[in-house]
């Protein structure tokens, strides 16, 4: 399978069954339809078609009467686009080949032939076209005012520097932003751990990093997913890392001893870090706020039945909504302890997140 048919794959696995495009691609990837420099540059092109899905569909308006009614028509038509914009080392003619080729096979001749003459008419200077929810953009409005905002949706946009750390024998690639967060918050605890539980701990990263801060601490990690018990068995086998885990509900957590520290990595909006989670941005309205809302109150609940006296709850998120941090924190019970971080995408590589570290009320 080429790279683009592969693209092309992966989209409509997004959009009719929600499947992230890199899990997609990595379905075909073990089916052996595609692999090395190809499947990057399959994943290149269906994270920037989602990035910039807003923007291709401007152009599209702008360069047919009616948009292709047909999912695949719709997708195919994005792909060439984006590619006739941003792709600017690619020839313009293999571009157009390349997707009238496509167009043949997953398509039909006619639509083939209405492609191939839409992508080879000259493309206009639009004005800047945001490529997300007008919810998140007015949140972000909202919350830090236009101009702001305005940089926050550019960095959606750019790619981050990744973070790899070296466990044992074994390299793991972290979010960088994440392990900042994790060891201020460590640099700032009073005391040392002894029983330490990241309750949503898949796929593993934090709590390695929580056994290389905390070495002589019992760890438990917890995920709720049974498909990812054998990625994080892996992944800890692979870094000496002797964590005892743990397949349940986070919020219905149960164990036989409290645990001194608590890590909640809650599910999000993952606004902070959407350049390579593209398809997120497209979920971010009030009500998929409104279900996160709830699971991670809910996890924080979880997390306070398992709390030792006196012990501490490190809750955190790679959303940079207030909603989702700073708002959610105050209805859940708990006190806060010291100061809330908040980091914000920048010009200096960091990707948004949030961290505050919490307690039950004396």
């Amino acid at each position: 399978m080429d790279s683009r048919s592969a693209a092309l794959s992966a989209l409509l696995d997004w959009q009719e069954k929600k499947i992230f495009l890199w899990d997609s691609l990595q379905r075909l990837k073990e089916a052996a339809s595609i692999e090395g420099r190809d499947l990057n540059f399959a994943y290149e092109l269906s994270c920037g078609t989602m990035r910039q899905l807003r923007l291709l569909d401007a152009y599209a308006s702008l360069l047919c009467e009616k948009m292709p009614k047909k999912p695949i028509e719709r997708w195919l038509l994005r792909l060439g686009l984006y590619q006739r914009l941003f792709c600017q080392n690619i020839p313009e003619h293999a571009i157009v080949h390349s997707m009238v080729e496509l167009a043949k096979k997953k398509a039909h001749a006619s639509f083939a032939s209405f492609l191939n003459a839409l992508l080879r008419k000259p493309l206009i200077q639009l004005p800047k076209i945001h490529s997300y929810t007008d919810y998140f953009i007015e949140a972000l409005e909202r919350h830090y005012g236009k101009e702001r905002a305005e940089e926050l949706l550019d960095r959606g946009n750019v790619p981050t520097p990744v973070a790899t750390h070296t466990y044992g024998e074994a390299t793991y690639t972290q979010n960088p932003t994440q392990v900042e967060l994790l060891s201020v918050q460590a640099n700032r605890l009073a005391f040392s751990p002894t029983k330490i539980l990241d309750l949503c701990a898949a796929p593993g990263g934090k709590t390695l990093l929580l056994h290389r801060l905390f070495p002589k601490a019992k760890l438990v990690a917890n995920d709720i997913a049974p498909k990812k018990m054998a990625l994080l068995q892996e992944n800890f086998a692979k870094c000496s890392c002797p964590a005892e885990i743990s397949c349940q509900d986070g919020t219905s957590f149960q164990w036989e001893e409290p645990f001194d520290l608590i890590v909640v990595d809650a599910p999000c909006s993952n606004s902070g870090v959407l350049y390579k989670c593209p398809e997120a941005r497209w979920r971010i309205d009030q009500e998929e706020i409104a279900k996160l809302n709830a699971t991670q109150l809910a996890l924080l609940q979880g997390a306070r039945r398992n709390l030792a006296p006196y012990g501490v709850i490190w809750y955190q998120t790679c959303s940079i909504l207030p909603e989702e941090n700073e708002e959610l924190v105050q209805k859940s019970g708990l006190q806060v302890v010291g100061a809330p971080i908040l980091q914000l995408p920048d010009s200096l590589g960091h990707e948004g997140g949030f961290s505050c570290s919490l307690q039950n009320h004396p």
